[in-house]
């Protein structure tokens, strides 16, 4: 027979995982993507995706890290219910503008469109339901030497393949605390990522290794007219 304690923790289990069901059904329809298409997409082995979905009588969930890649990937943020404690963490220390405990700030985040954003149709329009293609956000000012400029919308071509001069979004990876991933839009000039600002941290060529990966290049910046800059 079940304690209280187990059966509030076999409860909470069960409504992650139907979160995080409802979300993966959600990008698989909205990207037209299979599991397995969004397994190859956040690097992983397809089996992380159709067994948790598929497999008969499993019942485990997603980590965090998982969800934040589908995310990322996708250009679809999750609901909060499906990143389970990392969710709840956030939640309760009640500062919306702080990234979540163990995780660094990125300097982007997937575009979601606020109801009557009048870029929307713009977003769409360039995204045009290719799913290798995803929208994201500039925070900062890394790139204002070439022309972007905090609160641009980036349209990332997943699949592309950098070339000298392009403009990437990369991943910079700390193995001895994963969760401190960042995401950062740097020129590619290998074997370099470079900033094209002012700014301090972003003039400091970053050498491309192991600790580096380069998630998609942008294909276009769409500006919004400058009372509704962030």
């Amino acid at each position: 027979m079940q304690t209280h304690a187990e059966q509030v923790k076999k409860a909470r289990k069960e409504k992650l995982r139907a979160a995080q069901l409802a979300y993966l059904d959600f990008v698989e329809r909205e990207r037209e993507l299979t599991p397995t298409e969004i397994a190859r997409l956040i690097e992983r082995d397809p089996s992380t995706l159709t067994r948790f979905k598929n497999k008969a009588g499993y019942n485990g969930t997603l980590s965090p890290v998982i969800i934040e890649m589908i995310e990322q990937a996708s250009g679809i943020p999750a609901p909060a219910e499906a990143h389970g404690k990392r969710a709840r963490s956030a939640h309760i220390q009640e500062v919306p503008s702080a990234p979540p405990q163990g995780f660094s700030e990125h300097e982007g985040e997937p575009y979601t469109a606020p109801l009557g954003d009048p870029m929307a149709n713009l977003v769409t329009a360039a995204v045009a339901g290719r799913i290798h293609v995803a929208p994201w956000t500039l925070k900062v000012r890394a790139l204002e030497d070439e022309g972007y400029m905090p609160g641009d919308i980036l349209i990332v071509d997943l699949n592309a393949q950098p070339e000298a001069g392009d403009i990437v979004v990369a991943q910079l990876y700390d193995f001895e605390r994963p969760g401190r991933t960042k995401t950062v839009f740097r020129l590619y000039h290998p074997p370099f990522l470079v900033g094209a600002s002012k700014d301090d941290d972003g003039r400091v060529p970053k050498l491309i290794d192991n600790t580096v990966g380069i998630k998609g290049v942008v294909e276009v910046a769409i500006r919004r007219p400058r009372r509704q800059r962030v």
